[in-house]
């Protein structure tokens, strides 16, 4: 996370992270990602093969 705050929803668990937070998810877990408020927020994406 850069900015902002999320709520993201991993193999039915739901999680929030803020500035400086990561989320780490397995292969193959379904997951998503929303804001958590009505301000902007911004993160990067990474994916490893």
């Amino acid at each position: 996370m850069i900015d902002g705050e999320t709520e993201m929803i991993i193999d039915g668990k739901t999680y929030k992270a803020g500035p400086g937070d990561f989320y780490i998810i397995e292969s193959g877990k379904l997951h998503g990602v929303a804001n958590a408020t009505d301000k902007p927020c911004s993160y990067f994406a990474f994916k490893w093969r």
